[in-house]
């Protein structure tokens, strides 16, 4: 997971959209925006891939949570299987950035 967000952060929180529609593009295997930014959609996944949950509409699965665990790549989920996030950057591990708890720092 972390090689996959590697070259979306800028220096600083990573910046989503939250939807429920069919995102622009996808590359690496995540979904974006046409400004660029990470395509999220907050609720339960309904597929995975890769070992990260996505919505019916290709959205990155995702929500402001605790960490419960932490799946393949580093990647931190909730205990509803969505990915973790929070706000305010802690630190950065291979250039993503985390917040204090763990959780993916996007804004």
């Amino acid at each position: 997971m972390s090689a996959l967000l590697n070259g979306v952060s800028t220096g600083g929180a990573i910046s989503i959209t939250n939807g429920s529609t069919t995102p622009d593009h996808f590359h690496n295997g995540l979904p974006y925006e046409a400004d660029g930014s990470l395509a999220v959609e907050i609720g339960a996944p309904t597929h995975y891939h890769q070992g990260l949950g996505f919505s019916a509409a290709g959205r990155l699965s995702s929500t402001v949570g605790s960490v419960s665990y932490f799946g393949g790549g580093a990647a931190p989920f909730t205990a509803s299987l969505q990915l973790a996030q929070a706000v305010g950057v802690e630190h950065y591990s291979s250039g993503v950035p985390y917040s204090a708890a763990g959780a993916v720092s996007m804004a």
